[in-house]
């Protein structure tokens, strides 16, 4: 499991994979606790944003959190879309590049995922937990995210089905992973349905999934 956090002055990072399926898993939980606790000991904060490096959240964070409407909840799903390469837009991603806005078509299918929380004890990632932390009560959908890790380029796409491959249940994750390979330019989404470039139309014929 790679994580990383940042700090003023100072990069974690844990290069290490678990070759066992599970033991990946549990690595996970236990790795995601490990940085929140070391946040939580290094800096004071109040809400906490929790996001992948190829995800690109539209809207502003600090307004959001300081509206009247982070009274009202405890923790923020991100509502998240992949983008997709294309016959006419496949070049990869350099990285002098901004990511966001990267890719000009995404699919409809809809992750909601909780990225934003606030800082209070009872939240904390537990073995086998995943990406999400427990404790957090009052949680609403809002915001959009942008996620480039099926379209950085042809070569990450492969890289990708492979990974799936080798550290996910092959029933879950690693079959459709398989079936993909050799199938990073699209015309349609994975899940068979048009794509649609940022905006209303995207987010009016999203699919949750």
């Amino acid at each position: 499991m790679q994580s990383k956090v940042i700090f003023p002055d100072r990069l974690l990072a844990n290069q290490a994979w678990e070759d066992d399926i599970e033991a990946r898993r549990i690595a996970e939980g236990r790795h995601r606790a490990l940085l929140l606790q070391t946040t939580r000991e290094q800096l004071p904060f109040d809400w906490i944003f929790c996001f992948d490096a190829d995800e690109r959240v539209t809207g502003n964070l600090r307004e959001f959190i300081e509206t009247a409407h982070s009274s009202e909840c405890d923790g923020v799903r991100v509502q998240l879309f992949d983008s997709y390469m294309t016959p006419d837009d496949h070049e990869p991603y350099q990285t002098d590049r901004e990511l966001l806005g990267f890719r000009r078509f995404f699919g409809p299918e809809r992750r909601d995922i909780l990225m934003l929380w606030r800082n209070r004890p009872e939240v904390i990632f537990a073995e086998r937990q995943g990406r999400e932390p427990g404790g957090v009560d009052r949680v609403k959908t809002a915001l959009y995210c942008q996620h480039y890790g099926k379209s950085l380029s042809v070569d990450h796409w492969e890289e990708t089905c492979e990974y799936y491959l080798r550290h996910f249940p092959f029933d879950t994750y690693g079959r459709k992973w398989r079936e993909r390979k050799g199938r990073a330019i699209h015309t349609r989404s994975d899940f068979m349905r048009p794509l649609y470039e940022w905006g209303e139309a995207l987010f009016t014929n999203a699919v949750k999934i």
